[in-house]
Formats: structure tokens, sequence, C-alpha cells
């Protein structure tokens, strides 16, 4: 894992960073937003959620997931519940506390507002999850074909990445890694996954 040579304490500590780091941002209105999934359905619920990416242009990378819950008592229509998570090249994503999930949600609802959200391909500090390169010109990173969220270099970087990013992946799509075929691969990537069904389209 990301995390191995760290003890309990020092994860810990440097959890703590990123969460102060992630506040830091959101006091400054730094992020930028962009919706990467929709209408994935929520296990156990006859529900739909959505994904977005928030960025700032030194890194920081977070993803917020939200999901309807006025059918929930004490709710009404149109209420959203929302769960929030830094990106971490130590060990994959941390979980963000209540309120500041809540302030990233404000955030992205004034960039929906105010017509500023971005492309998600577009979004500024872009990296590879494994070897955490960065996006540049001639170099376009794939996005993960099943949470939409995860980026790599190409399928070398995704393969060797699935270890500590099945957990998350698999809690954002409602799919076991059984239900995936066991794969290892975190789904294969958009753009793979794109030639195989021209390749089987070509053969009709």
């Amino acid at each position: 894992a990301r995390g191995g040579s760290l003890d309990d304490a020092a994860m810990q500590q440097l959890q703590l960073r990123y969460v102060d780091k992630v506040q830091k941002r959101v006091d400054q209105s730094l992020f930028e937003w962009a919706l990467t999934g929709m209408g994935q359905s929520i296990p156990g619920w006859h529900l739909e959620k959505c994904t977005w990416i928030g960025t700032t242009r030194d890194g920081t990378e977070v993803v917020l997931l939200e999901y309807p819950i006025g059918d929930q008592p004490g709710f009404e229509p149109g209420d959203m519940g929302h769960d929030a998570y830094v990106k971490a090249k130590e060990f994959g994503a941390v979980p963000l506390p209540r309120a500041l999930s809540r302030a990233l949600q404000d955030s992205k609802n004034l960039a929906v507002a105010s017509g500023q959200l971005r492309a998600a391909d577009s979004m500024p500090g872009t990296r590879c999850e494994h070897c955490n390169a960065k996006e540049a010109p001639g170099k376009k990173l794939l996005r993960c074909s099943r949470c939409r969220v995860a980026q790599y270099c190409g399928k070398e970087c995704q393969k060797k990445d699935w270890p500590d990013h099945k957990e998350f992946c698999t809690a954002q799509t409602g799919k076991s890694e059984a239900d995936a075929g066991g794969e290892g691969k975190s789904g294969g990537s958009s753009s793979s996954k794109s030639k195989s069904k021209k390749a089987k389209g070509g053969k009709k």
C-alpha cells in the first residue's frame, strides 16, 4: 500500500494535513469543478448519484459524491446527501469531515449557478493516480471506465494502482471486484473499451 512505510500516528498526522489543506483552499475559493459521472445506481437504493471533481491549480483534488435523500424522514424533495474525499498519493483517498464536505458542496453549487463548470478532461492539476505524472500536451491521461474519477498514464499504471484504487472504485460503482470479472484493472480505460467495441462491431 502507498502508506505502508508510515506508522499509524504518522498516517493520522498526514491525513489531518490533507484535510487542513482542503479547508484552506475552500476558504480561499480556489476550487474549480467538473461533473464526471451521473446516473449511477446506489446499492440497495432506488436512487441515483452524481460524482463531481474539484481541483485547484496546485494539484489539490477532491471527489464529491451527491445522492438524493428527499424521500428520507426529515428531508424535503430535492435534498441531496453528500460525501467527500481528498486524493492522497500516499494512501489513495482521505474521507473529509461532514462540515468540510458541505463547504465543498456549497463551492460546487456556486460554480453551477455561475456557469463556471469545466469539462472534466480540462481540469487543472490532473495527474496519474499511480506515478503522479502530470497530464501534458500530447500526453492525455486515461480515465477509469468504471468510476470515471481515477486517471492514469496507461494500462500499466492502472494495473499497478488497482490494489489501492479498488476499494474507492467499487464503492463508487456499487460493483464488487467479482462483478467486474475479478479484473484487478480498475475496469480498463475508457479509450480501450471504445476500441474493443469498435473491433466487435467490425466483425458483424
